[in-house]
């Protein structure tokens, strides 16, 4: 998927076919150092979303459902989560 920079993405956030409010959306922007979270949103009663992608270069746009409590080989206890990505080119708009 491809955009232009300063675009609007919007998505629907969905379990099992179905619109799943209140999941927490991070926007994150591929840099020389990394990930860098730039946005976070949650997803309204309809599972609708929306994000402004600022810059060019690769996004990830990832949903985070909460899925119970793993416990690691110390015995510490953390949360768990589902986690779906989608990767966006996002690119110059033209002339610039």
């Amino acid at each position: 998927m491809a955009c232009g920079r300063g675009g609007l993405f919007r998505g629907v956030a969905r379990i099992n076919g179905e619109p799943a409010s209140g999941l927490r959306i991070d926007a994150a922007w591929l840099s020389a150092r990394g990930l860098m979270v730039a946005q976070q949103a949650r997803s309204d009663a309809h599972g609708v979303f929306a994000v402004t992608l600022p810059r060019a270069g690769w996004w990830a746009v990832s949903v985070r459902q909460p899925h119970g409590v793993l416990t690691g080989p110390n015995g510490v206890q953390g949360p768990l989560e589902r986690v779906t990505t989608l990767w966006i080119a996002v690119d110059e708009p033209p002339g610039e």
